[in-house]
């Protein structure tokens, strides 16, 4: 398994969200969040492949120093757990890590090993979509999760009731962490696929989930309409409210109409229905 580098930012708890949303475009994975500090993570084969002078320009413009640590998977792994608490949404959506305890006073419960893949449930993007989900059925409902990460939204759809599920990210690692997690929530995902839009089977799906950075989602809202049913949903998050316009543009575009937005902090969702 491969390093991770760690990037140690001097930055004020209240502009973290702005920061974060910057670096994840660019391609950082995880986030830990503390009192005027962040800590943002990477893989030493994506820092190698990220546009450096779109970096070093985001750092200047935000004067932005930072301090590169070097973690082996185990290190990072640590860092991770002692960061990881068990969360509650909506007041029935537990999220717990294996070395938690069980809470049966929660309707809902999911377990989330602490690892490099994105979607815990603690970053407001996943925590968004796991909201909405609380309110909704799923029975009998065909789901793509696409960039799944840990697979949360597609597990949590499984969970509540949805006939097939797909599962789809970019990153080896996060296909392996969804297997895994399939096994921790005891779910049957009909297939966890590595690679983009193009290994997404040729199917139409009830939901789509696409939690992923702005400038994935504009390139592939027509792909992802194309897996769409007739009466189909999609949910959106990973961008900043600074977005919302454009990315309800981008949605119209492709022949959807927005049906709710969602915020926390900064961050924003947005369901559409297909046209």
């Amino acid at each position: 398994m491969q390093d991770y580098l760690a990037f140690h930012f001097q930055v004020t708890t209240e502009f973290q969200d702005v920061i974060i949303a910057g670096l994840y475009d660019l391609g950082f994975e995880s986030f830990v969040e503390e009192d005027e500090k962040l800590q943002a993570f990477i893989s030493q084969s994506d820092w190698n492949q990220i546009d450096q002078e779109a970096f070093k320009w985001f750092c200047s413009n935000h004067g932005l120093s930072y301090q590169i640590i070097v973690h082996n998977p185990k290190d990072w792994n640590a860092i991770w757990e002692a960061n990881f608490q068990p969360i509650v949404l909506a007041n029935t959506l537990r999220i717990r890590a294996p070395f938690h305890s069980a809470d049966p006073s929660y309707s809902d419960e999911l377990i989330i090993a602490p690892k490099m893949a994105f979607g815990t449930g603690h970053h407001a993007t996943t925590a968004l979509i796991l909201e909405w989900m609380t309110g909704e059925t799923f029975n009998g409902l065909a789901v793509l999760d696409f960039g799944c990460g840990t697979g949360i939204l597609g597990i949590y759809a499984k969970k509540k009731g949805c006939r097939n599920l797909v599962m789809v990210d970019i990153e080896l690692q996060a296909v392996e962490n969804a297997f895994e997690h399939c096994e921790l929530n005891h779910v049957h995902a009909d297939a966890i696929l590595e690679g983009s839009a193009e290994v997404i089977p040729a199917q139409l799906f009830d939901i789509v989930f696409a939690n992923i950075t702005r400038n994935v989602l504009e390139e592939l809202l027509p792909k992802l309409r194309s897996h769409c049913a007739e009466n189909g949903k999609l949910i959106i998050s990973g961008f900043l409210k600074q977005d919302e316009l454009f990315m309800i543009s981008c949605l119209e575009k492709n022949q959807f109409r927005v049906k709710s937005t969602f915020q926390k902090e900064e961050w924003i969702s947005i369901l559409a229905d297909v046209v």
